[in-house]
């Protein structure tokens, strides 16, 4: 019933486009660094590293950690990506990567993008 009422109001063409266009930004398609906010999730991005931090120990919960930061860009701007233990090794200015299942976080004045345990990082071009 609901889904006629809405056909009334838009044709089909762009209802099947808000459609796709929601499933992908949902499935992290499509997502561009301007379009991250804090509080989103599965966050999907291709970019670019400008460059990384000098890597330092810091101390969590777990115990010593190793921890840097890469500034990351695609063509509509650039965010940090936080690197934890093994991401500080994989990631190298220059590189073209693939985060996928990020979360963005507001840390101070800016967005931060993390990669947890559920999330990877796959280089796809190396400088």
């Amino acid at each position: 019933m609901l889904t006629q009422d809405l056909c009334s109001l838009i044709s089909r063409a762009p209802a099947i486009i808000i459609v796709v266009a929601t499933i992908e930004l949902s499935e992290g398609w499509l997502l561009k660094v301007k379009d991250v906010r804090p509080g989103m999730e599965n966050i999907t991005l291709t970019v670019r590293v400008i460059s990384v931090s000098k890597p330092r120990k810091v101390m969590t919960r777990y115990g010593e950690a190793l921890v840097a930061n890469a500034v990351v860009a695609d063509e509509t701007g650039e965010i940090i990506l936080n690197l934890w233990r093994s991401q500080v090794k994989l990631v190298k200015p220059g590189y073209v990567i693939r985060i996928e299942n990020a979360f963005a976080r507001q840390f101070k004045d800016r967005i931060e993008l993390n990669v947890g345990s559920r999330g990877r990082i796959i280089v796809i071009r190396k400088r």
